[in-house]
């Protein structure tokens, strides 16, 4: 699975794409998701998620949630 963060407009931001997203294999709730050089969410904005998924088996991955967890840094 890949996160990818978008703007309101639906365009992604440049630190949070698909392509910088480092996928989630494992199953489980609660997976934490980190980008290429980011472990972590910082917008001053709103912003969307988009979750995807790629591979072969696309009949086996589910997604019951997805958690946003605000913290301040």
């Amino acid at each position: 699975m890949l996160v990818e963060v978008l703007d309101e407009r639906m365009r992604p931001l440049s630190d949070y794409s698909d392509d910088s997203c480092i996928p989630l294999t494992d199953s489980g709730l609660r997976q934490p998701v980190a980008w290429r050089g980011k472990d972590a969410l910082y917008s001053e904005q709103p912003v969307r998620l988009k979750v995807s998924w790629r591979g072969s088996r696309m009949e086996l991955p589910y997604l019951y949630a997805v958690y946003v967890d605000e913290t301040d840094a």
